[in-house]
């Protein structure tokens, strides 16, 4: 990295970082995973916004896929009718809440915010799964995201957790609200192709082998991907149902004026990044 930087200073290193398989936890050594790139001026991807904003965690299946609310497709304030508590609806919220914060600060360990309880705690005191929620020591550490090519696009995955009722332009506010956030962020973020238009691959989850029919995008806006069919069986099968309930669902279908609207919105937040000033 030294060697590269000292002929092209601007070049930027980063990976993914996950802990976990073969390698979790240091068990064939020291690995290059979220907690250890901390210094390094290394960025490594963040789940921690990502699961806050989108609910559940990248591997949900059947119920969990619609139970998993999150920060930006109404968990308590919204709820599916898999959710029957409120209080701990709240609870659940609350601490999303507390996952933005620290996510918006970059992921650094050291950041101090006033937490749920009204107490100052640092980033690295929150909870995520049993880890550090921060875990970088420098902004650029923290690569930002609430959709990318693995998994289902930030529409789809919307589809399965919003409640019935919740109108189409609601529906698209709440993407707006997830883009948002994560363009807001100290670091770097990462925004999937398409995101600002709806896009869709008509709930795929796993498609880089899917061809053209679920991963194509069309930047004129008059298609989004959304009801083109059910995704593979061997991808998806097991989610059918769920599927074919939220495609039954009018509310879920997008017009090219709402996908003209949502492309606005970003381009709009996306100019407030740009011109603020960088340190």
């Amino acid at each position: 990295m030294a060697a590269v930087q000292a002929v092209r200073p601007e070049v930027y290193f980063y990976g993914e970082g996950w802990n976990f398989g073969e390698v979790a936890d240091g068990a064939r050594g020291e690995n290059a995973v979220q907690w250890t790139m901390a210094g390094t001026g290394i960025g490594t991807f963040s789940d921690r916004l990502r699961d806050a904003v989108r609910g559940g965690g990248p591997f949900d299946e059947g119920a969990a896929l619609r139970r998993n609310q999150g920060f930006a497709n109404g968990l308590y304030y919204l709820p599916n009718e898999l959710r029957q508590d409120a209080d701990q609806d709240r609870a659940d919220l609350l601490h999303q809440a507390d996952l933005i914060r620290v996510g918006l600060a970059g992921n650094l360990r050291d950041f101090v915010l006033i937490d749920r309880t009204g107490f100052p705690a640092l980033g690295q005191d929150i909870d995520y799964n049993g880890q550090p929620a921060g875990y970088t020591l420098d902004p650029q550490e923290n690569i930002s995201y609430v959709s990318k090519h693995d998994n289902q696009t930030l529409w789809d995955n919307n589809q399965y957790r919003i409640a019935d009722s919740v109108s189409t332009a609601d529906r698209v506010r709440m993407q707006n609200l997830g883009l948002a956030l994560n363009l807001m962020v100290q670091g770097v973020p990462f925004v999937h192709m398409g995101s600002e238009l709806l896009r869709s691959k008509s709930m795929q989850r796993d498609s880089y082998d899917s061809g053209d029919w679920f991963n194509s995008v069309d930047f004129s806006a008059q298609e989004s991907g959304w009801a083109r069919g059910l995704p593979r069986q061997d991808k998806d099968g097991g989610n059918w149902a769920w599927i074919r309930q939220a495609f039954a669902n009018e509310r879920t279908y997008s017009s090219p004026a709402d996908r003209q609207q949502a492309a606005a919105v970003f381009k709009e937040f996306l100019s407030i990044r740009q011109s603020s000033r960088r340190r």
